[in-house]
């Protein structure tokens, strides 16, 4: 029975993965981008600027509260209910989305941030109840199940909005994407809701001030941080890591749009390619990581970012640009996969969200950082090819910091 019960709740914390990445494929990245710039701002000159603004400083301000929701939810043992209700904050701002066109152009702004936050938050607290559903022996293959059932997820809303969005980027059908990511969100995140269970207790006549105490909380993890050097350490290289990948993500369609000439279409099936190769990749490397040791896999897996970097950097025909996408196919989910499960592993119990807060802060910061970076170098270079040059030091950098990092 005990079995049975542990398997629901696998697959409960996994099934997130699946509605979670409903938004994170599509609002951010496709949907909402296109619908604040043409129908909120009516395609005006200064869309870049404000949408970059939106972005940088929801996904900044996420990052900083992120360790402090986490302490508070650690003090409290509320992890799973903090958790909760970020989601649903974050699922009800999705559907809000819908109405942002008839609002003025700061309340509309304003509900992105706040979702955004809100999915940064409820993610950060997701990935913290890793340990409610596995065990060191088990965490890598669990971690890898969320990630490679995650691309289904997204590939699944994607269909299933598609014909809404090949009707162009219009108020008239275009709302309609953000209710249906909303309710696939919603839908998919039922089980995560009422099966995991939150096993720790804690007596909150003790606590007499919990905002008060997360703030120390964080101050005396920052004051002792030689305790915790073999965290930093991995916060340090995780930084670097999701510095390339997301530069990568930001700007692969760009790159193979301007560089290599390729169109629209023809990029939407390599994005769609990588995705489907990183489901079985994903998985199949996430049940050999506990057998062979999170730092292994690790290491290789950024010797595979630095290969696919290199490639996409030379390439200069559709073929070398397909052994790109295979290769970061392979790595994508594997690598961001066994970073989560490692982390999972040697963190210690007490200050669990919290420290999964600091690797929150560490990713999003990189987020506002790689992007912004490469774009300079691009312009004042006059070459993506440079620019993709600097994503690769990234990589090289994070593969030489988790050397240094112990199993």
């Amino acid at each position: 029975m005990e079995n049975k019960i542990k398997k629901k709740e696998i697959w409960s914390w996994a099934f997130y993965d699946f509605a979670n990445s409903a938004y994170a494929s599509l609002i951010p990245v496709l949907l909402f981008p296109l619908f604040y710039k043409t129908v909120i701002l009516a395609n005006s000159a200064k869309a870049d600027l404000y949408w970059g603004i939106a972005v940088g400083a929801s996904v900044l301000l996420a990052g900083l509260i992120s360790p402090f929701i986490g302490a508070l939810a650690d003090l409290t043992k509320k992890r799973k209910l903090v958790f909760i209700l970020a989601s649903i904050i974050a699922i009800i701002g999705t559907g809000l989305l819908a109405i942002t066109s008839r609002l003025d152009i700061i309340s509309a702004t304003i509900i992105f941030m706040l979702t955004n936050m809100a999915f940064t938050v409820a993610l950060t607290l997701y990935d913290s109840l890793l340990c409610n559903v596995s065990n060191h022996e088990n965490s890598g293959k669990i971690s890898g199940l969320g990630w490679a059932i995650g691309y289904a997820g997204g590939i699944l809303c994607t269909i299933i909005i598609y014909p809404f969005f090949k009707k162009g980027v219009n108020y008239e059908f275009f709302w309609i994407t953000f209710i249906i990511v909303a309710l696939f969100y919603l839908i998919f995140s039922i089980p995560a809701f009422f099966n995991i269970k939150e096993r720790e207790i804690v007596n909150l006549d003790k606590v007499k001030n919990p905002i008060k105490e997360s703030f120390n909380s964080i101050f005396r993890t920052l004051k002792n941080w030689r305790q915790y050097k073999y965290l930093f350490l991995f916060l340090l290289g995780f930084y670097f890591l999701t510095e390339g990948i997301t530069t990568l993500m930001f700007f692969f369609s760009l790159f193979a749009n301007t560089t290599l000439n390729l169109e629209a279409s023809k990029i939407a099936i390599l994005l769609i390619t990588a995705q489907i190769i990183a489901i079985p990749a994903t998985i199949l490397i996430a049940n050999i990581t506990d057998k062979l040791g999170h730092r292994k896999i690790l290491i290789y897996t950024l010797i595979g970012w630095c290969i696919t970097t290199l490639i996409l950097m030379l390439a200069k025909n559709i073929y070398m640009v397909y052994g790109f996408v295979v290769i970061g196919g392979l790595v994508i989910g594997s690598s961001q996969s066994t970073a989560r499960s490692w982390y999972n592993k040697i963190i210690p119990n007490e200050k669990r969200a919290e420290l999964f807060g600091f690797n929150a802060f560490a990713s999003k910061i990189s987020a506002t950082v790689g992007p912004a970076l490469f774009g300079f170098i691009s312009v004042f270079s006059g070459s993506q090819r440079i620019a993709v040059f600097s994503v690769l030091i990234y990589f090289l950098i994070a593969l030489f910091i988790f050397i240094k990092v112990k199993e």
